[in-house]
């Protein structure tokens, strides 16, 4: 990829402890990220915070389906429809839940991409490659 692929922020919400670090080393060594480019929240109000902030606007987010307190489809649906500037962002939607109709529902709400956990590393690498290439297209 090329560096104005890779430059901007990588917004990682999800309430797992060890998720979002394989998440950052699977980028960093498959497609040479910079931890400096990742910004990690446990919790949907610490994100909306810095998402709101208008500090610098994410190349990509990732989501887990299910956080406390509000599912990953309700907040993405509050993100495209409340912060104009995220409306064009991807959001990569990642979820243990086997539901059939929770990957229909993310992305007719405006998730680019859907991955069920356990994920394969290499279906997850493929997948922020395909997000960004697609939101750089």
């Amino acid at each position: 990829m090329e560096n104005k692929e890779r430059s901007g922020q990588i917004v990682i919400i999800d309430d797992d402890l060890e998720l979002p670090e394989l998440y950052k080393d699977l980028l960093e060594v498959s497609l040479n990220f910079e931890e400096s480019q990742f910004s990690v929240f446990r919790s949907v109000e610490d994100a909306q915070k810095f998402l709101s902030s208008d500090i610098k606007t994410p190349k990509l987010i990732i989501l887990n389906y299910q956080l406390p307190g509000k599912y990953g489809m309700v907040y993405l649906k509050e993100l495209k429809d409340e912060l104009s500037s995220l409306r064009d962002i991807p959001v990569i939607v990642i979820t243990g839940d086997s539901h059939p109709n929770i990957k229909e529902s993310s992305e007719n709400i405006g998730a680019a991409i859907f991955l069920f956990k356990p994920l394969n590393n290499i279906d997850f690498v493929e997948a922020v490659k395909l997000a960004l290439i697609d939101r750089n297209a």
